[in-house]
């Protein structure tokens, strides 16, 4: 009958329906679920690059872009001042760098060091491996000889780019371009051997005492400049020792995209980026505690 007919016809409609909104809801699950694979692989892989190359590594988050970035830190430079050439050269690990009045020195951080004074420098070229344009880590042990610091006392220096000095009183200062990071709340210690550090991606330059954030700006891109990369200054090193010399650059991955119809929210601010020590763990000093990354299907 009619009745009979009208009554399968709903029964029918109503399974479609039902069946369809499953199915939307499974899409979307498996849509969120894939992209959380994809991140997590990206994760992986930049934790187990911090580890193979005993570097900090991070994870850029752009949420409005719907997209991550993994950047790897390569290290470009490296001495230890165990030694010179007969060109007046100290080996590195992939650069000599020319010593300008600066001299090895029997009581190093480790073995032996290099000793500026009298505006002493150590020149280590500008090749471009050294230009750190997308970011930089450059850290070395220094022991300031002078009681009283006056004046500009570099540490680094490439000109136009960026450096890292003892500024009056033995404030850190470091600048990438135009932003400038100052330790307000610290000095250095004339005497005493300190690891500083000036760090830079598009999100923060920071500078660091004994692995210590002290200092933080707003992020920067390094301009590109034929200048060379110098530790200390032609006209404006610090006097002292500086020891355990590493120059890395910031390397970009493959960007991972996702679905524009899945939003990314995350707990990662003020950095928007998630770091990984060189031990691959997470790094505590940008991370107060669990990190938390969530995808919805809008």
């Amino acid at each position: 009958s009619l009745i009979e007919l009208l009554v399968v016809i709903g029964i029918v409609m109503l399974l479609l329906g039902l069946g369809a909104g499953a199915y939307i809801r499974m899409s979307s699950s498996f849509k969120e679920q894939g992209a959380a694979a994809e991140l997590d692989v990206v994760l992986r892989q930049a934790r187990n690059s911090a580890i193979s190359a005993n570097a900090p590594a991070y994870v850029d988050i752009d949420a409005p872009g719907n997209r991550v970035v993994p950047w790897i830190y390569k290290v470009v430079g490296m001495w230890h001042f165990e030694d010179r050439t007969t060109y007046g050269e100290s080996r590195g690990a992939h650069h000599n760098a020319t010593m300008r009045g600066a001299e090895l020195w029997p009581d190093g951080k480790i073995g032996k060091c290099a000793r500026l004074v009298n505006n002493a420098c150590i020149d280590v070229s500008n090749d471009p491996d050294f230009d750190c344009d997308d970011g930089g880590y450059l850290e070395a042990y220094i022991r300031p000889a002078t009681t009283r610091f006056v004046g500009d006392n570099y540490v680094f220096s490439k000109n136009n780019a960026y450096s890292l000095k003892i500024a009056l009183d033995g404030i850190l200062v470091g600048t990438v371009g135009m932003q400038k990071a100052t330790s307000q709340n610290y000095r250095i210690i004339p005497g005493r051997w300190s690891k500083v550090a000036l760090v830079w991606d598009r999100n923060s330059v920071r500078v660091l005492v004994d692995d210590c954030i002290v200092g933080v700006a707003p992020g920067a891109k390094a301009p590109i400049s034929d200048a060379p990369l110098l530790i200390g200054h032609e006209s404006g090193s610090f006097s002292g020792l500086v020891d355990e010399v590493r120059v890395m650059a910031a390397t970009a991955g493959k960007s991972l995209l996702f679905n524009q119809n899945v939003k990314v929210t995350h707990n990662a601010a003020p950095w928007n980026t998630i770091y990984f020590a060189a031990d691959g763990s997470l790094d505590m000093r940008y991370h107060a505690g669990p990190l938390a990354v969530t995808f919805t299907q809008e």
